[in-house]
């Protein structure tokens, strides 16, 4: 059983995704993929690189098989930048994988030593983050900064 710190944490994984799940519904995939004056990315580069962050944060760290298609790795971890347009298959595909994923990784952490050998990590905010509970902890706090980005982002769509 997980203690209430990881769920509380699980929690707001949960909030957090679906608001951006109201997001990508609201919006058409022209605007999902438009760049404001003034911005370097958009709405679901925000929201695909938060999906990137969560699951190079938990799997990647840990040594396992990221349990996504490695495109949203590519296109979306940190240091890219939307280079080319996210099809409106994708798109739908990011709604399918935020709501399987959350589940894969209560699923994940249900299975003993399934994150044992995690790899310590120095965000680029200087948080080190020495294992799983941590990053997810740590998850639900990037989550907030990229909401941030998406807010604003909506107020110019």
């Amino acid at each position: 059983m997980m203690d209430t710190q990881l769920e509380l944490s699980l929690r707001i994984w949960d909030h957090n995704q679906n608001l951006f799940l109201k997001t990508l519904n609201a919006y058409s995939e022209e605007d999902l993929n438009r760049i404001p004056e003034g911005f370097n990315n958009n709405l679901i580069w925000n929201i695909g690189h938060v999906l990137a962050t969560r699951m190079l944060l938990t799997y990647g760290l840990s040594g396992q098989q990221i349990p996504i298609d490695a495109y949203w790795i590519d296109h979306f971890r940190k240091g890219t930048k939307p280079e080319a347009l996210v099809s409106a298959d994708r798109i739908e595909e990011l709604k399918s994988i935020f709501q399987s994923s959350l589940e894969q990784i209560k699923k994940d952490l249900g299975t003993p030593g399934f994150f044992k050998d995690y790899k310590s990590y120095t965000t680029s905010t200087h948080f080190t983050l020495d294992g799983i509970e941590q990053a997810i902890a740590f998850a639900g706090f990037h989550d907030g900064v990229h909401l941030g980005s998406v807010l604003a982002l909506r107020k110019l769509i």
